[in-house]
């Protein structure tokens, strides 16, 4: 902070940057204004006036420098900066309305005075007067818009500029720099864009490669400067997001057209993120990058399966994030893994109410619903092992789990059942008998579950299957099934009934005897 700041005091800090700023403001307006009214009425030549600037530029720029290295203060910086914006407008005037230069003389004369106020910022160690060297920088190009500009000049320009100022903010713990930096670079990005424009070479992969180059500054500066401060707080974190969002929508825009080459993109992003996590950076950022990881991974298995495919790996996600939550004692882990189960739940209904399947059985929307029901069995058994630590409506979201699990899993079979036995959408006898057979299996199943793993509730959701099922079995394929049917499910229920009931009898018998 420059010495002339309380670091106390409010009223200090901004009223002194605050008064400042707008003295500088005024008097480069009315420097500008001075020009302007000489212009009109012809006092001094173009040629006097443009060198004249540039002296005047130099002397506040070199005397602010001088005065930064006696000690750092608001008004050295400003002046500083003063000096750079007046070269700055001199050698934009000499090249634009006077046209006495050439663009590539205005062009590196403007990049020098930035590399002049990049070297000021590393000795003098001001972040202010970098931040001016970075809008400077920046601003360069946009003033030279009216000369012959491409677009690879420019992205090796970029690409230079950027590097040269996150080495500045990586070697001297400039965080605003860094940050100042990445939002510049995105006001280029429409730059960049495609152009369909007849006679303009520009393409898509010309496109990637310099986002790519830029994102991989960005985020190679951000993963030094932690390993160096060891110490990262939110701003730098979000930072980190930042980027690797702006990468992924490029990503997006420029491959949405071909979404096997996006997934390969995303999961090669992804791998980074990963791999970066076994690397010694402080533990916010491991963690960081463990869930941008997971997240591009996400959404690279969507481009490449669709939405069936991340239903289901939301869901897997969910109970992932719910056995760690468990052990790790975080609960912001464990809702949001139950909030993850929820979302895939509702998107597993919506694709068994709604889509149309390629293949009778075994179709996606099934397998969808399958990795959805099992992501919910896992997490109910780790809610239901845990339960006697965690908060009571925690606990009881495992009967929630066990419920929903129950529907989709009947519910998938049921409509598998349903498609390749129903003729235009028409109940055959086979249909009635299929679903009577899936439905008793299905009871089985979760009487079976609901001893493994000492859960009333399967137990009841099993019994409560099966008298659905006797109540189809003797109303509805008693009137539609012909006399061979009729006896073939009625035994092939009854034997099920049997059998299950024996179990049924012998384990709580033994359960008995044990207590």
């Amino acid at each position: 902070m420059p010495e002339d700041v309380h670091p106390n005091r409010v009223e200090s800090l901004i009223g002194a940057r605050v008064l400042l700023l707008a003295g500088l403001i005024s008097l480069l307006a009315g420097a500008v204004f001075f020009v302007k009214l000489s212009n009109d009425h012809q006092w001094i030549p173009p040629e006097v006036r443009i060198v004249c600037g540039i002296a005047a530029g130099l002397a506040l720029l070199l005397g602010g420098a001088w005065r930064l290295r006696r000690e750092r203060t608001l008004i050295a910086e400003g002046v500083t900066g003063l000096g750079a914006s007046v070269l700055y407008l001199s050698l934009w005037g000499a090249f634009g309305p006077f046209h006495l230069i050439d663009y590539r003389v205005a062009f590196a004369a403007m990049a020098a005075v930035s590399g002049v106020l990049a070297l000021i910022a590393w000795r003098r160690g001001s972040q202010n007067v970098a931040l001016a060297g970075l809008v400077g920088g920046y601003l360069t190009p946009a003033l030279l818009v009216a000369g012959p500009f491409d677009r690879i000049g420019l992205a090796v320009y970029l690409a230079i500029l950027c590097g040269a100022m996150l080495v500045l903010a990586v070697r001297c713990r400039y965080r605003f720099v860094e940050a100042a930096s990445f939002a510049a670079a995105l006001l280029y990005a429409p730059v960049f864009a495609p152009s369909h424009a007849p006679g303009d070479p520009w393409s898509s992969t010309q496109s990637l490669l310099v986002a790519s180059a830029l994102f991989a500054e960005f985020a190679l500066a951000l993963f030094v400067a932690a390993r160096r401060e060891q110490t990262v707080g939110v701003r730098r974190i979000a930072l980190l997001a930042a980027e690797v969002l702006a990468y992924v929508t490029v990503l997006e825009l420029e491959l949405s057209w071909n979404p096997h080459s996006l997934a390969i993109a995303d999961t090669a992003l992804a791998a980074v993120l990963l791999g970066a996590v076994a690397t010694r950076v402080p533990a916010s950022v491991r963690t960081a990058y463990a869930w941008l990881g997971i997240g591009v991974l996400t959404r690279a298995i969507e481009a490449w399966g669709g939405s069936h495919a991340l239903t289901a790996t939301v869901a897997v996600e969910g109970a992932g994030l719910i056995y760690v939550g468990l052990r790790s004692d975080r609960a912001w882990m464990r809702t949001a893994g139950l909030v993850m189960l929820g979302l895939a739940s509702i998107g597993a209904t919506l694709h068994l109410a709604f889509d149309a399947p390629l293949a009778a059985v075994l179709n996606t929307r099934t397998f969808t619903a399958g990795a959805v029901v099992l992501a919910l069995l896992a997490a109910v058994r780790e809610l239901t092992m845990w339960r006697p630590v965690l908060r009571p409506r925690e606990g009881e979201l495992a009967h929630v789990g066990l419920l929903i699990a129950s529907a989709l899993g009947v519910g998938a079979m049921t409509l598998d059942a349903v498609t390749a036995t129903a003729i235009s959408g028409v109940w055959t006898s086979t249909t009635q008998a299929a679903v009577s057979v899936i439905w008793s299996l299905a009871a089985t199943v979760l009487v079976a579950l609901g001893f493994r793993f000492r859960s009333p509730l399967a137990r009841w959701l099993g019994i409560g299957l099966f008298g659905a099922t006797i109540a189809k079995v003797f109303v509805a394929d008693v009137a539609g099934l012909d006399v061979v049917q009729r006896v073939i499910s009625a035994l092939v229920l009854g034997a099920v009934l049997v059998v299950v009931a024996g179990i049924y009898q012998a384990i709580m018998l033994r359960e008995r005897r044990a207590s």
